[in-house]
């Protein structure tokens, strides 16, 4: 209809007196509305998946090699399954518990800043006042355990010295007798950081065997008590800084995020539950 047309229309309308309502607000206009999905959210309270404890290799079953690897301009040996680039974890052979600070805070109490704190156990042979039969069940090879840690170390210090990646002159041995290995006590001691790098728990898990069928079941532990006999999953590290006027160089032991728990002494409670060994 042309612009004349509808000039003629409303005049017409008006002689025949009909009346009309201008718009406003208060008509309802149509609106198409997209629908809205509904959010819905995970009650806070509700029961968490039980974990799951992934597979791990034994120390004497990896298959391990030594390359460089370089991090904010410096250069170090690691120890890393064969072909891969991911830091090696092995678990070690059983031993008995010589002291831990393996509460929910580590050792914070101690070192006051929690950037310093760790999560630290200290590992010796024997079975400490395990049954007898604990042997039968494992085989033991605590010694070789042993050995295969220093072999290890050694092989990735020499390989830091040959390929001259910590700029170190002289001879060899000199170099091997001035290393620093701190994770060599009375036993052996692991630590672990406090926090992950995002600022979560990084506390290990504690794992027990079910007799049922075999299957590892989380442990709630307030701390790990001496004298027990776990199996701790744990990776070699090396690293060289300059401390002052001095470069201090060695390896330390990082404990894993896994605690297989093979016997505490008596009985412990644990969240109100009665774990017997």
């Amino acid at each position: 209809m042309s612009k004349r047309a509808r000039l003629q229309r409303l005049d017409d309308l008006k002689k025949k007196k009909i009346k009309m309502t201008p718009l406003s607000d208060s008509i309802p206009m149509s609106v198409n509305h997209k629908a809205t999905k509904v959010k819905t959210e995970t009650p806070s309270n509700s029961p968490k998946p039980p974990k799951i404890l992934k597979p791990m290799q034994a120390w004497n079953v990896i298959d391990m090699e030594t390359i460089t690897w370089s991090r904010k301009g410096s250069d170090n040996p690691k120890l890393v399954p064969k072909g891969k680039r991911k830091l090696a974890s092995f678990l070690l052979e059983p031993m008995v518990v010589l002291n831990s600070e393996l509460g929910k805070d580590g050792n914070l109490k101690f070192a006051g800043d929690p950037t310093k704190a760790r999560f630290i156990v200290e590992l010796g042979k024997g079975i400490g006042d395990a049954p007898e039969t604990l042997k039968e069940q494992h085989d033991m090879k605590q010694e070789e355990c042993l050995q295969f840690l220093d072999d290890k170390t050694k092989e990735a210090m020499e390989y830091a010295f040959y390929e001259d990646l910590w700029n170190k002159k002289g001879e060899l041995e000199p170099f091997l007798e001035n290393a620093n290995h701190c994770w060599k006590k009375e036993g052996i001691q692991l630590k672990r950081r406090l926090t992950s790098y995002g600022g979560e728990s990084n506390r290990p898990i504690f794992w027990k065997k079910e007799k049922k069928d075999d299957s590892y079941k989380e442990l709630h532990l307030e701390e790990l008590p001496e004298g027990s006999v776990v199996q701790c999953q744990a990776s070699l590290r090396f690293y060289s800084f300059q401390d002052n006027d001095r470069e201090m160089y060695g390896s330390s032991l990082d404990l894993g995020e896994n605690i297989l728990v093979l016997w505490m002494p008596k009985a412990e409670y644990t969240d109100n539950i009665y774990v017997e060994f």
